[in-house]
Protein backbone atom coordinates (compact mmCIF):
# COMPACT_ATOMS: atom_id res chain seq x y z
CA UNK A 1 0.00 0.00 0.00
CA UNK A 2 1.43 3.51 -0.42
CA UNK A 3 1.48 6.48 1.74
CA UNK A 4 2.49 9.72 0.90
CA UNK A 5 3.38 13.11 3.28
CA UNK A 6 0.73 14.68 4.96
CA UNK A 7 2.37 16.98 7.59
CA UNK A 8 1.31 20.56 7.61
CA UNK A 9 4.36 22.38 9.69
CA UNK A 10 7.84 21.77 8.61
CA UNK A 11 9.19 21.54 11.95
CA UNK A 12 6.88 18.71 12.66
CA UNK A 13 7.61 16.04 9.13
CA UNK A 14 7.79 12.37 9.47
CA UNK A 15 9.31 10.68 6.91
CA UNK A 16 6.72 8.69 5.63
CA UNK A 17 8.24 5.54 3.01
CA UNK A 18 6.16 4.85 0.34
CA UNK A 19 5.38 1.31 1.12
CA UNK A 20 4.31 0.19 4.81
CA UNK A 21 7.19 -2.41 5.43
CA UNK A 22 9.78 0.18 4.63
CA UNK A 23 11.78 2.12 7.55
CA UNK A 24 12.84 5.88 6.41
CA UNK A 25 16.59 6.23 5.31
CA UNK A 26 16.91 9.14 7.63
CA UNK A 27 15.40 11.51 10.15
CA UNK A 28 16.99 14.62 9.69
CA UNK A 29 16.17 17.74 7.27
CA UNK A 30 17.86 20.64 6.92
CA UNK A 31 16.98 20.89 3.43
CA UNK A 32 13.94 19.93 2.08
CA UNK A 33 13.24 18.26 -1.29
CA UNK A 34 10.12 16.07 -2.45
CA UNK A 35 9.87 13.11 -3.60
CA UNK A 36 7.57 11.53 -6.25
CA UNK A 37 5.98 8.03 -6.91
CA UNK A 38 5.32 8.65 -10.13
CA UNK A 39 5.01 11.60 -12.42
CA UNK A 40 1.56 10.55 -13.25
CA UNK A 41 0.51 10.30 -9.73
CA UNK A 42 1.37 13.83 -7.97
CA UNK A 43 -0.64 13.25 -4.95
CA UNK A 44 1.91 9.89 -3.91
CA UNK A 45 4.73 12.46 -2.40
CA UNK A 46 7.29 12.57 0.78
CA UNK A 47 9.28 14.69 1.98
CA UNK A 48 13.56 14.28 1.93
CA UNK A 49 16.37 16.19 2.61
CA UNK A 50 18.40 16.66 -0.48
CA UNK A 51 21.69 14.51 1.35
CA UNK A 52 19.35 11.72 0.85
CA UNK A 53 18.46 12.24 -2.36
CA UNK A 54 22.55 12.45 -3.63
CA UNK A 55 22.86 9.36 -1.88
CA UNK A 56 20.08 7.82 -3.80
CA UNK A 57 21.59 9.05 -7.42
CA UNK A 58 24.68 7.29 -6.62
CA UNK A 59 23.27 4.06 -5.51
CA UNK A 60 20.93 4.17 -8.22
CA UNK A 61 18.12 2.60 -4.74
CA UNK A 62 15.29 4.50 -3.99
CA UNK A 63 13.46 4.03 -1.08
CA UNK A 64 15.01 0.51 -1.44
CA UNK A 65 13.81 0.15 -4.92
CA UNK A 66 16.91 -0.34 -7.26
CA UNK A 67 16.70 1.54 -10.77
CA UNK A 68 19.46 0.82 -12.36
CA UNK A 69 18.22 -1.81 -14.51
CA UNK A 70 15.70 0.60 -15.55
CA UNK A 71 18.01 3.73 -16.05
CA UNK A 72 20.85 1.51 -17.70
CA UNK A 73 18.20 0.15 -20.52
CA UNK A 74 17.29 4.02 -21.26
CA UNK A 75 20.86 4.53 -22.11
CA UNK A 76 20.70 1.27 -24.27
CA UNK A 77 22.06 2.04 -27.94
CA UNK A 78 19.31 1.49 -29.88
CA UNK A 79 16.22 1.42 -27.65
CA UNK A 80 12.88 3.07 -29.14
CA UNK A 81 12.02 6.55 -27.79
CA UNK A 82 8.60 5.41 -26.89
CA UNK A 83 10.51 2.47 -24.54
CA UNK A 84 12.26 4.92 -22.98
CA UNK A 85 9.26 7.31 -22.43
CA UNK A 86 7.20 4.61 -21.39
CA UNK A 87 10.28 3.07 -18.64
CA UNK A 88 10.96 6.74 -17.32
CA UNK A 89 7.27 7.29 -16.34
CA UNK A 90 7.76 4.02 -14.07
CA UNK A 91 10.79 5.57 -12.27
CA UNK A 92 10.48 8.01 -9.19
CA UNK A 93 11.29 11.16 -9.19
CA UNK A 94 12.60 14.56 -6.98
CA UNK A 95 12.13 17.87 -6.96
CA UNK A 96 13.94 20.95 -5.22
CA UNK A 97 11.32 22.29 -3.64
CA UNK A 98 8.99 21.30 -0.89
CA UNK A 99 5.70 20.39 -2.11
CA UNK A 100 2.37 19.84 -0.11
CA UNK A 101 -0.44 17.44 -0.78
CA UNK A 102 0.24 17.34 -4.22
CA UNK A 103 2.93 17.98 -7.02
CA UNK A 104 2.21 21.38 -8.37
CA UNK A 105 3.27 24.91 -8.31
CA UNK A 106 0.64 25.85 -6.23
CA UNK A 107 1.02 23.80 -3.47
CA UNK A 108 4.91 24.67 -3.22
CA UNK A 109 6.11 26.31 -0.22
CA UNK A 110 9.11 26.85 -0.30
CA UNK A 111 12.45 25.92 -2.45
CA UNK A 112 16.38 25.47 -1.69
CA UNK A 113 17.20 24.64 -5.54
CA UNK A 114 16.74 24.95 -8.73
CA UNK A 115 17.87 22.05 -11.21
CA UNK A 116 18.84 22.49 -14.45
CA UNK A 117 18.84 19.89 -17.49
CA UNK A 118 20.98 19.67 -20.47
CA UNK A 119 19.73 17.32 -23.10
CA UNK A 120 21.53 15.50 -26.00
CA UNK A 121 25.23 16.57 -24.82
CA UNK A 122 28.50 14.60 -24.45
CA UNK A 123 28.48 14.30 -20.80
CA UNK A 124 32.07 14.26 -19.88
CA UNK A 125 32.79 17.51 -21.78
CA UNK A 126 29.35 19.08 -20.30
CA UNK A 127 30.49 18.23 -16.49
CA UNK A 128 33.79 19.70 -16.83
CA UNK A 129 32.56 22.86 -18.03
CA UNK A 130 29.62 22.91 -15.33
CA UNK A 131 32.19 21.91 -12.83
CA UNK A 132 33.71 25.50 -13.15
CA UNK A 133 30.35 27.54 -12.14
CA UNK A 134 30.70 28.26 -8.93
CA UNK A 135 27.19 27.62 -7.85
CA UNK A 136 27.11 24.10 -9.45
CA UNK A 137 26.90 21.98 -6.40
CA UNK A 138 25.65 18.67 -7.47
CA UNK A 139 26.21 17.31 -11.65
CA UNK A 140 25.42 14.13 -12.71
CA UNK A 141 24.33 12.01 -15.55
CA UNK A 142 20.24 12.08 -16.32
CA UNK A 143 18.78 9.08 -17.30
CA UNK A 144 19.27 8.95 -20.94
CA UNK A 145 21.77 11.11 -22.96
CA UNK A 146 21.79 14.16 -20.51
CA UNK A 147 23.21 16.21 -17.65
CA UNK A 148 21.66 17.85 -14.68
CA UNK A 149 23.21 20.46 -12.51
CA UNK A 150 21.57 21.97 -9.15
CA UNK A 151 21.99 24.72 -7.64
CA UNK A 152 21.46 25.53 -3.56
CA UNK A 153 20.29 29.02 -2.19
CA UNK A 154 21.92 30.75 0.67
CA UNK A 155 18.03 31.04 2.08
CA UNK A 156 14.69 29.46 0.93
CA UNK A 157 12.69 31.24 -2.28
CA UNK A 158 9.27 31.10 -0.77
CA UNK A 159 7.69 32.97 -3.88
CA UNK A 160 7.01 31.84 -7.82
CA UNK A 161 8.00 35.04 -9.27
CA UNK A 162 11.06 35.10 -7.66
CA UNK A 163 11.91 32.14 -8.13
CA UNK A 164 11.32 32.53 -11.62
CA UNK A 165 13.24 35.73 -12.31
CA UNK A 166 15.94 34.02 -10.56
CA UNK A 167 16.21 30.65 -12.43
CA UNK A 168 15.98 33.47 -15.78
CA UNK A 169 19.25 34.78 -14.37
CA UNK A 170 21.09 31.85 -14.02
CA UNK A 171 20.31 30.71 -17.29
CA UNK A 172 21.88 33.54 -18.52
CA UNK A 173 25.03 32.69 -16.26
CA UNK A 174 25.20 29.48 -17.36
CA UNK A 175 24.84 30.42 -21.39
CA UNK A 176 27.34 33.18 -20.72
CA UNK A 177 29.66 31.21 -19.01
CA UNK A 178 29.61 27.76 -20.91
CA UNK A 179 28.24 28.54 -24.22
CA UNK A 180 25.50 25.79 -23.02
CA UNK A 181 22.20 26.16 -23.95
CA UNK A 182 19.67 24.32 -21.24
CA UNK A 183 15.99 23.66 -21.04
CA UNK A 184 13.91 26.88 -20.04
CA UNK A 185 11.59 24.98 -17.43
CA UNK A 186 11.56 27.81 -14.75
CA UNK A 187 8.68 25.78 -12.91
CA UNK A 188 9.53 25.35 -9.39
CA UNK A 189 7.50 22.10 -9.16
CA UNK A 190 9.29 20.60 -12.17
CA UNK A 191 9.77 16.97 -11.62
CA UNK A 192 13.55 15.20 -11.85
CA UNK A 193 13.67 11.29 -12.73
CA UNK A 194 15.98 9.79 -10.80
CA UNK A 195 18.94 8.55 -12.49
CA UNK A 196 22.32 6.79 -11.58
CA UNK A 197 25.75 8.48 -11.37
CA UNK A 198 28.21 6.48 -8.69
CA UNK A 199 30.34 9.86 -10.15
CA UNK A 200 27.95 12.39 -9.70
CA UNK A 201 30.09 15.59 -8.25
CA UNK A 202 29.50 17.11 -6.01
CA UNK A 203 31.62 20.77 -5.35
CA UNK A 204 33.88 20.97 -2.23
CA UNK A 205 34.24 24.39 0.01
CA UNK A 206 30.86 24.67 -1.88
CA UNK A 207 28.98 28.38 -1.02
CA UNK A 208 25.27 28.66 -1.99
CA UNK A 209 24.39 31.14 -4.26
CA UNK A 210 24.11 34.32 -2.37
CA UNK A 211 19.90 35.47 -3.45
CA UNK A 212 20.03 38.94 -2.12
CA UNK A 213 22.88 39.42 -4.52
CA UNK A 214 21.82 37.15 -7.76
CA UNK A 215 18.65 38.77 -7.23
CA UNK A 216 20.10 42.36 -7.56
CA UNK A 217 21.27 40.96 -10.65
CA UNK A 218 18.93 39.87 -12.12
CA UNK A 219 16.95 43.05 -12.10
CA UNK A 220 19.95 44.19 -13.67
CA UNK A 221 19.37 42.24 -16.53
CA UNK A 222 15.70 42.44 -16.66
CA UNK A 223 16.71 45.89 -17.51
CA UNK A 224 19.37 45.37 -19.98
CA UNK A 225 16.76 43.56 -21.60
CA UNK A 226 14.67 46.18 -21.59
CA UNK A 227 16.83 49.01 -22.68
CA UNK A 228 17.77 46.48 -26.22
CA UNK A 229 14.23 46.47 -27.09
CA UNK A 230 14.02 50.48 -27.12
CA UNK A 231 14.17 51.66 -30.77
CA UNK A 232 17.73 53.12 -31.29
CA UNK A 233 16.00 56.41 -32.71
CA UNK A 234 13.96 56.68 -29.52
CA UNK A 235 17.62 55.88 -27.55
CA UNK A 236 19.30 58.36 -29.77
CA UNK A 237 16.90 61.21 -29.24
CA UNK A 238 17.68 61.11 -25.27
CA UNK A 239 21.37 60.80 -25.80
CA UNK A 240 21.30 64.20 -27.82
CA UNK A 241 20.15 65.91 -24.63
CA UNK A 242 22.45 65.57 -22.62
CA UNK A 243 25.99 67.74 -21.77
CA UNK A 244 29.03 65.90 -21.24
CA UNK A 245 31.70 68.88 -21.30
CA UNK A 246 31.09 68.92 -17.15
CA UNK A 247 33.06 65.64 -16.34
CA UNK A 248 36.07 66.19 -19.81
CA UNK A 249 38.26 67.26 -17.12
CA UNK A 250 37.72 63.80 -15.09
CA UNK A 251 38.57 61.49 -18.21
CA UNK A 252 42.13 60.71 -17.33
CA UNK A 253 41.15 59.89 -13.63
CA UNK A 254 38.41 57.60 -14.81
CA UNK A 255 40.70 55.47 -16.64
CA UNK A 256 42.88 55.08 -14.14
CA UNK A 257 40.70 54.22 -12.39
CA UNK A 258 38.42 51.64 -14.85
CA UNK A 259 42.47 50.21 -15.97
CA UNK A 260 42.43 49.62 -12.00
CA UNK A 261 39.04 48.26 -11.39
CA UNK A 262 39.22 46.00 -14.86
CA UNK A 263 41.92 43.54 -12.98
CA UNK A 264 39.44 42.94 -9.69
CA UNK A 265 36.77 40.35 -9.08
CA UNK A 266 33.43 42.80 -9.01
CA UNK A 267 30.00 42.50 -7.83
CA UNK A 268 28.21 41.64 -10.86
CA UNK A 269 25.84 45.31 -9.65
CA UNK A 270 29.26 47.07 -9.39
CA UNK A 271 30.49 45.92 -12.45
CA UNK A 272 27.02 47.24 -14.03
CA UNK A 273 26.79 50.39 -12.02
CA UNK A 274 30.63 51.41 -13.30
CA UNK A 275 28.74 51.28 -17.26
CA UNK A 276 25.98 53.14 -16.06
CA UNK A 277 28.37 55.86 -14.29
CA UNK A 278 30.52 56.63 -17.40
CA UNK A 279 28.07 56.74 -19.99
CA UNK A 280 26.24 59.37 -17.55
CA UNK A 281 29.91 60.79 -17.26
CA UNK A 282 31.15 60.67 -20.57
CA UNK A 283 28.57 59.17 -23.17
CA UNK A 284 29.95 57.37 -26.31
CA UNK A 285 33.61 58.62 -24.88
CA UNK A 286 33.60 56.21 -22.47
CA UNK A 287 33.15 53.42 -24.45
CA UNK A 288 37.01 52.46 -24.68
CA UNK A 289 36.81 52.70 -20.68
CA UNK A 290 34.16 50.13 -20.06
CA UNK A 291 36.25 48.47 -23.17
CA UNK A 292 39.14 47.84 -20.80
CA UNK A 293 36.45 45.01 -18.50
CA UNK A 294 37.10 42.92 -21.62
CA UNK A 295 40.76 41.82 -20.72
CA UNK A 296 39.64 41.14 -16.35
CA UNK A 297 41.28 37.79 -15.94
CA UNK A 298 39.11 37.16 -13.72
CA UNK A 299 35.99 36.79 -16.31
CA UNK A 300 35.62 35.46 -19.76
CA UNK A 301 32.62 38.21 -20.66
CA UNK A 302 32.84 37.67 -24.68
CA UNK A 303 33.00 41.33 -26.94
CA UNK A 304 29.18 40.34 -27.50
CA UNK A 305 28.53 40.74 -23.55
CA UNK A 306 30.81 43.87 -23.20
CA UNK A 307 28.51 45.75 -26.20
CA UNK A 308 25.13 44.86 -25.58
CA UNK A 309 25.88 46.61 -21.70
CA UNK A 310 27.51 49.25 -23.18
CA UNK A 311 24.41 49.71 -25.21
CA UNK A 312 21.54 49.08 -22.06
CA UNK A 313 24.05 51.92 -20.50
CA UNK A 314 22.37 55.01 -22.57
CA UNK A 315 19.82 54.55 -20.32
CA UNK A 316 21.87 56.58 -17.73
CA UNK A 317 19.84 58.92 -15.85
CA UNK A 318 22.40 59.80 -13.15
CA UNK A 319 21.28 57.43 -10.04
CA UNK A 320 25.06 56.02 -11.23
CA UNK A 321 27.24 59.00 -11.91
CA UNK A 322 30.66 60.25 -10.90
CA UNK A 323 30.57 60.05 -7.06
CA UNK A 324 29.05 56.51 -7.99
CA UNK A 325 32.35 55.60 -10.05
CA UNK A 326 34.78 57.06 -6.92
CA UNK A 327 32.98 54.88 -4.63
CA UNK A 328 33.28 52.06 -6.12
CA UNK A 329 36.87 52.01 -6.93
CA UNK A 330 37.59 53.24 -3.35
CA UNK A 331 35.66 49.79 -1.59
CA UNK A 332 37.89 47.88 -4.06
CA UNK A 333 41.38 49.96 -3.51
CA UNK A 334 41.05 51.52 -6.72
CA UNK A 335 40.89 55.02 -6.28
Amino acid sequence: MIQHYVAEQHEEIRLQPFTDDQEPHSTAITRPVTIGYRVTAPNIIAVRDMSYIIGCLRSGIVEGTDIKAKVLLCRSIGIHETIIKSVKKELPYFVGSLCRRSRSNANVELSWYAIFDFDHVDPKETKSRLMQLPFAKYIFDSVRDGVKMIVEFDRPIKNEAAYRKLYTWLLYMIRSKTGFECDHTPDWSRACYFSYDPFLYEATDYKPLDVNMAMSAATVLEDLNKATSIPEEQLNASVEKRDYADYAQDFDKARDICHKLAHCRLHYQDWIAVGFALYYCFGEQGKPLWNLFYQNPNYDDSWYDINRKWSSFRRADGRANWQTLVDIAGRYGCA
